[in-house]
């Protein structure tokens, strides 16, 4: 059983993104602040321009040099390079809502959008590209997640088609309903 997921986007400013985060995510984010000191952890927060919340939690959304859109857990106290795939996210808004999304954005318009997230599933993904062959996987394989290497052609599909990607774990078991 997969769990769809609290998903905010469009938040423009560190200061609204921890307003609106859950209470142990802001004496979390008070603790690296304190542990980093104001003016460096306001120099990582000044680096972002596209807050998120999942589930109460501070992410943000990151513009690769070379196209891809990687949604991230705010970490300002370390950055780690994990070896986990990436996960496709995708939401429940309509064609036409994402439409209007699209061009408020390209507008530079403000636009906050509340919805519900989940990720690809191996099902999905063979939906999509009927020619893909996932012969290997078995029927419980095809209700999870859909895992994309970090580098080669998947990398490039995920960068021809924009798609909104993650690796991170919290977001993989809150999608599987573990409880941790």
């Amino acid at each position: 059983m997969t769990t769809q997921i609290n998903f905010t986007r469009g938040i423009k400013n560190y200061n609204d993104a921890f307003a609106q985060a859950n209470a142990e995510e802001q004496k979390r984010l008070e603790g690296c602040k304190e542990y980093l000191g104001e003016k460096s952890f306001d120099a990582e927060t000044s680096k972002i321009d596209n807050w998120c919340l999942v589930d109460g939690l501070v992410y943000y959304i990151y513009q690769c040099d070379t196209g891809e859109k990687c949604l991230n857990r705010f970490e300002p106290t370390h950055a780690t390079i994990s070896n986990t795939p990436l996960y496709r996210v995708i939401t429940d808004r309509t064609t036409e809502q994402l439409i209007q999304d699209m061009i408020a954005e390209s507008k530079g318009e403000e636009n906050v959008v509340n919805c519900k997230i989940h990720l690809q599933t191996a099902r999905q993904f063979k939906n999509q590209f009927r020619n893909i062959n996932l012969d290997g996987f078995s029927e419980e394989q095809m209700n999870d997640p859909i895992g994309f290497s970090k580098s080669g052609w998947e990398r490039k599909m995920i960068r021809d088609f924009k798609w909104l990607v993650t690796s991170d774990s919290d977001i993989f078991f809150k999608f599987k309903g573990v409880d941790y």
